[in-house]
């Protein structure tokens, strides 16, 4: 009989308790905050506010900044390790070279791609990062020579040797006008073939006790491709620093399609990035904008 007394006293004076919980704002009010509101996506309405001075400019670039890295999952900045560059395989040509590079961007994982040099010049040479975008092979991409005369034929190249590959046609011009340009792999393309770009479900662990790089799992810890990618041209910039013939105070980047959303993205993130020339692709005019 005493113990039901008890019980009965306890869950009177409990609920009482939760009754009189002391509430921070009225009843049906939410506090102003902006993870409360509603979900927004790439197709919510973005209005574009007008900077009015260099303070706002700064305190805007500094906002850019911050959510692009916490996007990619770099923020804060991940841990540099030694990028035990490789530089081989060196092809001489009349006015400039092209080396194989590889190096790990992280552990394990090598970013890889090709250096051009000046040749017959006297450095330290501004450096260019050259990301590529979705062309077939990529690096290794080949228009072909009917694709490449129509090209001459257009007056969109000169020379058939460019049209072929109008990427390596880009850093060797950069080479011969006296920059050292760094043709480097996105992720999954060419020689980078530790993580496919676009793997398949049966190629990667997407369950919550089995996960891999590529799954849901991944993305609630900001583990995903762009950020891996970005990181890969953050060490890449490393990587040139590290050339004694690179002057690291003139290092610039430009792409085209992808490799335009990756200049960008170096761009806003590495103040090392002194000029940049993302460009885009009109697929159905055939023509570049920068």
């Amino acid at each position: 009989m005493r113990c039901n007394l008890v019980l009965l006293l306890l869950a009177i004076s409990t609920s009482r308790i939760i009754a009189e919980t002391p509430r921070a704002f009225p009843a049906g009010e939410l506090p102003a905050d902006s993870r409360l509101d509603e979900l927004r996506t790439l197709n919510s309405y973005f209005p574009f506010a007008p900077i009015e001075n260099k303070q706002q400019w700064h305190q805007r670039q500094a906002e850019i900044k911050r959510r692009i890295l916490i996007s990619q999952g770099l923020w804060p900045e991940p841990t540099k390790t030694k990028l035990r560059a490789t530089i081989h395989g060196r092809v001489e040509h009349d006015d400039y070279t092209v080396e194989r590079v590889y190096f790990q961007s992280i552990p394990g994982h090598y970013v890889t791609g090709s250096l051009y040099r000046p040749k017959g010049k006297q450095g330290p040479f501004p450096a260019v990062l050259c990301p590529h975008g979705h062309w077939s092979d990529a690096r290794f991409y080949d228009a072909g020579d009917v694709a490449a005369r129509k090209s001459v034929a257009s007056g969109a190249e000169r020379f058939i040797s460019a049209a072929r590959n109008h990427i390596q046609a880009r850093c060797v011009q950069l080479a011969r006008m006296g920059c050292i340009a760094f043709f480097y792999d996105m992720t999954g393309n060419c020689d980078s073939i530790q993580i496919g770009h676009r793997p398949d479900k049966s190629d990667h662990l997407d369950t919550p006790e089995h996960w891999g790089f590529l799954s849901v799992q991944a993305e609630l810890r900001l583990q995903n491709m762009m950020g891996l990618q970005t990181w890969n041209s953050v060490r890449a910039i490393d990587f040139l620093q590290e050339l004694s013939d690179v002057d690291d105070k003139r290092i610039g980047v430009t792409g085209a399609s992808g490799g335009g959303t990756q200049s960008m993205i170096i761009a806003a993130i590495d103040e090392r990035i002194t000029a940049a020339m993302p460009c885009g692709i009109d697929i159905h005019a055939g023509r570049m904008h920068v």
